[in-house]
């Protein structure tokens, strides 16, 4: 099962995803919103007047609603101790972390304990965000300081309420505690039930107010023990009906619960990516005429966004502002213009992954651009070219053709009649008409990956406008005296070639 990442906290405070390339923090449990739960008994441990309450989720159905009582929540639970049972005694609800279906957000509540302003009541808060059903993974945390619930969704804080003080919740509740349902002091869920559909982990249980920034810089982590962590179920165990507590001691271990079969082990939430790519090798730099052209060897990572290039005057180069900006460049080649002729440039560049890690540096490769080093143009292969009118003065009827070209990509194809798929490279013209001065005078490009060559035949010859492909076949046939446009394009492969 896979999905987005998302974090939820609900938090009784003031103050205060899932990653690209991510990996599963180990298992999982998925319950059928029926009747899979985990139960941790009336668990004494976990009675808490202030805390902070988290879980991931992922919510792949409706699930099954209870209801906290008189002035609570009817909610689908995703964490709690307690549920609606009575009032102004130890049945009383010390907290629950659930959805609430109606509008599909976060909710919270509490029952006021023992010598607070209104024994037995309750105090909920709601949260904006709608939660759907979508199999995306999300987390949520509870928190209370006392005075304030605030309930946040993937970090970010989704709603506040100021209850007071003088208003704790029911730590001594002899209610149980579970994980995907919410029970009585009986341990039972009587009806209306209480079941989540969908799957849980890294259950976490604090006797402490986290803040936004603790909640927030925790969330994508695995913590096994902690200061203030009192409950925590990492579900790692895999098979079987164990749901242990590493927080301990005391260890308020859970047992997975219900009717066969019980809730599924799946992967757990996604771990985020925080491994870099390697650096990039083989990197080469060539001076031009004003202009220095890298050239590297491609990353094999899968999640590769691209690299960054660094440039100075002297050696060692720092790795601190790219040329290329925010945006990672997605080829093997870069050409760095505006560069001073006879001064030196050294340059390094690093591979980043689709999270946002960074590999260390490449070797370094240096070059000096000058006059004497030229340049060249290098063209998009979707509307780039150069034109040189109807150019006149290039037909002919005997020739050679020849460029260096460099093929970078694809490119667009044209026909010549004869070359119905040929990409090019120097021309006179093109497929247009026959036995006129519209003719093509002659063509070199790339066809199938090899070198192309075509001319159309002139007035006099054995066939007027007749083509010769590849390279000149009848006797007697010179190419026509064209007056089409002359056009060079950008190409790809490195090299030098003629046609005659």
């Amino acid at each position: 099962m896979v999905g987005v990442l998302a974090w939820v906290a609900a938090s009784l405070v003031s103050g205060g995803g899932g990653p690209a390339g991510a990996v599963p923090a180990g298992t999982a449990l998925d319950f059928d919103g029926s009747n899979d739960y985990v139960t941790f008994g009336s668990a004494p441990g976990l009675g808490v007047s202030t805390f902070t309450i988290e879980t991931w989720f992922k919510r792949e159905g409706t699930g099954a609603t209870t209801s906290t009582g008189t002035g609570g929540v009817t909610a689908v639970p995703l964490v709690t101790k307690g549920r609606g049972e009575a009032d102004g005694s130890n049945l009383d609800m010390n907290y629950f972390l659930g959805i609430r279906t109606t509008d599909n957000v976060l909710v919270a509540d509490y029952e006021e304990g023992a010598g607070q302003t209104s024994a037995g009541l309750n105090h909920p808060v709601a949260g904006v965000s709608a939660i759907p059903a979508d199999g995306a993974w999300r987390h949520a945390a509870a928190t209370f300081d006392g005075t304030t619930w605030r309930l946040y969704l993937n970090g970010t804080l989704d709603s506040t309420l100021v209850v007071g003080a003088g208003r704790l919740p029911r730590s001594d509740s002899i209610q149980h505690a579970g994980l995907a349902i919410a029970m009585t002091s009986t341990g039972t869920n009587p009806s209306p039930a209480g079941f989540f559909n969908g799957v849980l982990d890294e259950a976490r249980i604090w006797n402490v107010a986290r803040s936004a920034g603790d909640i927030l810089a925790a969330k994508d982590t695995e913590i096994t023990s902690a200061s203030g962590l009192i409950g925590r179920w990492g579900m790692n165990e895999g098979s079987g009906t164990a749901v242990g507590d590493s927080a301990g001691p005391p260890f308020e271990n859970g047992t997975s619960s219900g009717t066969a079969p019980l809730a599924l082990w799946v992967p757990g939430f996604p771990l985020p990516d925080t491994d870099p790519p390697v650096a990039p090798t083989n990197l080469s730099a060539t001076a031009g005429n004003g202009l220095i052209t890298l050239n590297w060897t491609a990353n094999s990572e899968i999640d590769l966004a691209g690299y960054n290039i660094y440039r100075s005057t002297s050696s060692p180069v720092p790795l601190t502002t790219p040329l290329n900006g925010a945006t990672p460049v997605t080829g093997t080649s870069y050409t760095d213009y505006g560069r001073t002729n006879g001064t030196a440039y050294y340059y390094a560049i690093t591979a980043e992954d689709t999270a946002g890690n960074e590999s260390g540096g490449s070797a370094e490769a240096s070059a000096t651009p000058s006059v004497a080093a030229g340049s060249a143009l290098d063209f998009d292969g979707t509307n780039d070219h150069v034109t040189f009118g109807t150019a006149s003065g290039l037909g002919v009827t005997t020739f050679t053709v020849e460029a260096w070209f460099k093929q970078e990509g694809a490119g667009v194809t044209t026909s010549t009649g004869a070359l119905t798929t040929a990409i090019p490279l120097v021309t006179k013209g093109r497929g247009e008409a026959d036995n006129s001065n519209v003719d093509m005078n002659w063509f070199l490009g790339l066809q199938g990956g090899t070198i192309a060559v075509d001319y159309e035949e002139g007035a006099g010859q054995l066939q007027p406008g007749a083509g010769a492909a590849c390279e000149p076949r009848q006797a007697g046939s010179t190419p026509a005296d064209a007056e089409q446009r002359g056009a060079s394009t950008a190409p790809a492969r490195t090299g030098a070639v003629a046609a005659r």
